[in-house]
């Protein structure tokens, strides 16, 4: 919609091509919408759209910024892990996986899972740790603590947040 609407991304790794981006839509009359910021993590597609639009194209949308976890690494500062690979992670752990929830909270990762099969949950827990410790393999960084706990269903009338960060 960048016809309508101006788009400034705020660099969060220009190298990735990860931002957030600042609208102000150009049409409005009535209610200003001028540099508001969003909360998305953006990454921008590297090449030009093959459609030949000169819009900007965008691979993926990666979840909200005040959501990004902070991971440590092994004497440096913390590592932003960013939503949607901690998603991944949980979600393709373990086929009995149906839904869950993942919150930082101090150096430790609390994780709540709805299971299509009960019985697998001893399973399925342990397909999650190890994928989340893979992961923290694969960006440098140090295994958190995981506790799980029993999950409780989102309200339909609530926005799903799957991963939360409360640092």
């Amino acid at each position: 919609n960048e016809d309508a609407v101006a788009v400034q991304p705020e660099w969060i790794d220009r190298a990735s091509g990860r931002f957030v981006p600042i609208l102000t839509d150009l049409r409005r009359r009535t209610q200003p919408f001028v540099r508001y910021r969003l909360d998305d993590v953006l990454v921008m597609h590297s090449a030009p759209c093959p459609c030949g639009s000169v819009f900007r194209a965008l691979d993926r949308i990666e979840g909200r910024a005040d959501d990004v976890l902070r991971w440590p690494t092994p004497g440096q500062e913390p590592r932003a892990v960013f939503p949607d690979f901690v998603s991944r992670a949980v979600s393709g752990a373990h086929a009995a996986i149906a839904d869950y929830s993942v919150v930082q909270t101090g150096d430790g990762l609390t994780i709540a899972l709805s299971l299509t099969d009960a019985s697998a949950e001893r399973y399925a827990q342990e397909a999650v740790r190890l994928a989340l410790a893979a992961l923290a393999g694969r960006l440098d960084c140090m295994p958190l603590s995981v506790r799980f706990v029993d999950y409780d269903a989102v309200p339909l009338e609530c926005k799903r947040r799957r991963v939360r960060c409360e640092v």
